[in-house]
């Protein structure tokens, strides 16, 4: 974790182009490791729903980039938040974001920011019958 906060800086994503930017690298991951993505719709509704004050489901986007001036993009993740809990929905980094450690930074940002704003659920997903 020290390396990853070292190296890399973490912020939420705000515009349209940025959420198609990281889905097409999301659904080039999923493509490459074998599953099926989450469907883009769903998405692109969620994540503009994250603009809506009033809307109860929203897709929250965060990026990781490294620190030094290039801002290389290491990786991304998405968060789908309702009422007070939130639901790890994707994650994937680069292999220099692996090297960087750039998921652990991620995931420790969203899950402070979840808390922050007053979630008090966050389920990390995982496998069902």
């Amino acid at each position: 974790m020290r390396k990853g906060l070292k190296l890399t800086y973490i912020m939420e994503i705000n515009t349209i182009k940025e959420f198609k930017n990281i889905y097409q690298e999301y659904k080039l991951y999923a493509i490459k490791q074998g599953f099926k993505a989450i469907d883009e719709k769903k998405c692109s509704s969620w994540f503009s729903n994250s603009f809506n004050k009033n809307s109860q489901i929203k897709l929250k986007i965060y990026k990781a980039i490294t620190k030094n001036n290039n801002e290389t993009y290491l990786g991304s993740l998405g968060v789908l938040c309702f009422k007070d809990k939130s639901l790890y929905l994707f994650g994937f980094t680069s292999k220099l974001g692996k090297t960087y450690q750039a998921n652990s930074v991620l995931l420790w940002k969203v899950i402070t920011d979840c808390k922050n704003i007053g979630i008090k659920e966050f389920d990390l997903g995982g496998l069902n019958k």
